[in-house]
């Protein structure tokens, strides 16, 4: 898109215009033409860099919507806000349209969890907010429910026996309850040693270790 200069500084426009009628009036040396015309390109250069730059009017509008768009849903900035960071990890191994969403920003560490119904059917989510100055630290870790791995080892095996014309349900079942057997956690332990565990996919872990850190390292930095 190409950008219209202002009639107040362009070649001809009204500080030129007014500064030439000077001139005129022997209010100024004719000589300063040259001078004149590089202290109008000067002036819109500046102009420019104020209103394009990174903190000018239209970079600050431009992070201002970039912001809106990696927040999660019902997080609001405060007036001396900024997001420092982004992350949006699976909960499920299997059911991929199950995200947890997180957003690090100066003062604390906010997002939205789904809730489920029987582990998979979405009914809504739950809003979380940590601030900064009560959260100890940030860490990942792994586990396997056994429950999960010997039920899927019962069903795929009573499916494999049955034959796969009777049998792919039960096999189905036992293949999703394996795979969900094995499980990734993102934990933020409060300041009173409290730890609030966050279930994500085992796919997501090193993204997650990822985002911990920077979580460390903000909190770090605070103190």
């Amino acid at each position: 898109m190409t950008r219209r200069t202002p009639e107040f500084v362009r070649p001809g426009g009204i500080v030129q215009q007014l500064l030439r009628e000077r001139i005129a009036a022997n209010w100024a040396p004719k000589d300063n033409l040259g001078v004149i015309d590089k202290a109008c390109l000067t002036a819109w250069t500046r102009l420019t860099r104020r209103a394009f730059g990174e903190k000018g009017l239209v970079g600050r509008m431009s992070q201002s919507i970039a912001q809106s768009l990696v927040l999660p849903q019902g997080v609001v900035l405060a007036k001396d806000e900024s997001v420092r960071s982004y992350g949006e990890f699976l909960v499920s191994n299997v059911w991929v349209f199950l995200k947890l969403k997180l957003v690090l920003t100066t003062k604390r560490l906010a997002g939205e969890k789904p809730n489920t119904f029987l582990g998979f059917i979405p009914v809504g989510s739950d809003k979380v907010s940590y601030p900064l100055s009560n959260i100890a630290g940030v860490n990942t870790s792994t586990r396997i429910s056994p429950l999960a791995l010997i039920v899927g080892a019962i069903f795929l095996l009573a499916g494999i026996a049955t034959g796969v014309q009777n049998g792919w349900f039960a096999m189905l079942i036992g293949v999703v309850l394996l795979l969900g057997s094995y499980q990734a956690q993102l934990n933020v332990q409060n300041s009173g040693g409290f730890t609030i565990r966050h279930r994500i996919s085992v796919f997501n872990k090193g993204a997650a270790q990822t985002f911990a850190q920077e979580i460390n390292t903000m909190i770090a930095e605070r103190s």
